[in-house]
């Protein structure tokens, strides 16, 4: 069974692996966001009422090597895509929770009450949205499309379960996804088939473009 630790070195191990490859120049590295500890982690959740999982905790404290990898074919705009994850250090998590929560008269009104127990993982869209409200029955990953779209249903119950699918599908962020699977295909650190990868089958069913 993987573990976010298991994944995060298959992460580094597929970027690295493709940085190497004929297509780096597409490639842009991504400054490492700094490393927190647990027990800063651990604080910020009990002031602030939050029940943050390990698997977030382990990942704010680790290390991370990643990029963005953007492809514009000028022939056509389905074999486009973006790929990559702009993820947030735990002081940008902190800061977009108080903006949202300062703006949240303009949201809408279904999601005001969630909106204090929802943490923005990354910044550019589509946004992977933690929602730490298992009480309410909606703990998990969420995705949102734009500012002010959020899907209401839950990518994976779990940021290991959303990261190992995420994974699988090559950090597939944007655009042609079939395009793109078929060209990273050989440097795929795991395998879950489309049709089972619960990213890629999100990302479909609610035309994350």
């Amino acid at each position: 069974m993987e573990t976010i630790a298991s994944l995060l070195q298959k992460h580094t191990q597929f970027w690295e692996n493709l940085s190497r490859s004929e297509w780096k120049s597409y490639m842009v590295a991504v400054p490492k966001p700094p490393v927190v500890t647990a027990r800063e982690v651990k604080k910020y959740a009990a002031e602030n009422r939050l029940s943050i999982p390990d698997d977030i905790t382990e990942f704010w404290c680790t290390p991370l090597v990643h990029y963005r990898f953007a492809f514009q074919s000028s022939l056509s705009l389905f074999a486009s895509w973006r790929s990559g994850c702009d993820w947030h250090p735990l002081a940008t998590v902190q800061e977009w929770r108080r903006m949202n929560l300062q703006s949240s008269d303009q949201w809408q009104e279904e999601q005001k009450d969630d909106l204090p127990h929802q943490l923005t993982l990354n910044g550019s869209y589509p946004q992977f949205i933690l929602n730490t409200f298992p009480q309410r029955g909606k703990a998990g990953i969420y995705c949102r499309k734009a500012a002010d779209v959020l899907v209401e249903e839950a990518i994976t119950p779990t940021f290991t379960g959303f990261f190992q699918h995420w994974l699988a599908a090559g950090c597939f962020v944007q655009g042609n996804a079939d395009a793109y699977l078929n060209l990273i295909d050989k440097w795929l650190p795991l395998r879950i088939p489309s049709h089972e990868n619960r990213w890629l089958q999100f990302y479909r069913t609610y035309k994350i473009d």
